[in-house]
């Protein structure tokens, strides 16, 4: 994971506009691998429990100050639970599966008509452990303007 407080107060200095706030926010998943004879006979094909969320990191103000809803369109196998709508915290969604994809992930803004969309790749447990295991992380640094559309830089892992 790559540390963006660096880079931070250079990037807001240089965007230059008055009442510019910055805000990392955190797309992650975690999974556990489900063996075969802990599986629902209803879903046997569902290797794995995860868990999809976005949230702020420690010390950074609360996503639900920012973030009004996020909408997560995960891959069409899903159809019809494809397009998941949160409109409160904690904005997770959690399913049963069986292979990796990206995720769509879109951001509204609280008093704001902005949105962003950024694309989380779901990774899954690889050790097959039957322990719950961080997944993949993209961390993204928002712009939030009162004037202007809202920019993000995104970082992965």
């Amino acid at each position: 994971r790559r540390v963006l407080s660096d880079l931070s107060s250079g990037i807001n200095a240089e965007y230059g506009e008055v009442g510019v706030k910055n805000r990392r926010i955190i797309i992650g998943n975690v999974s556990k691998y489900i063996p075969a004879d802990q599986r629902d006979k209803m879903s046997d094909q569902f290797t794995y429990k995860w868990l999809l969320y976005v949230r702020t990191p420690p010390g950074q103000p609360p996503i639900e100050t920012f973030v009004s809803k996020v909408v997560f369109k995960l891959d069409p196998s899903y159809i019809p639970n494809d397009i998941i709508e949160l409109t409160e915290a904690p904005f997770e969604v959690r399913r049963r599966g069986w292979g990796e994809f990206p995720v769509q992930v879109k951001l509204f803004f609280a008093n704001q008509e902005k949105e962003i969309d950024i694309t989380h790749q779901l990774n899954l447990d690889t050790t097959f452990s039957g322990v719950q295991t961080p997944g993949a992380e993209t961390v993204s640094l928002l712009f939030l303007s009162p004037s202007q559309p809202s920019s993000a830089l995104n970082y992965c892992c």
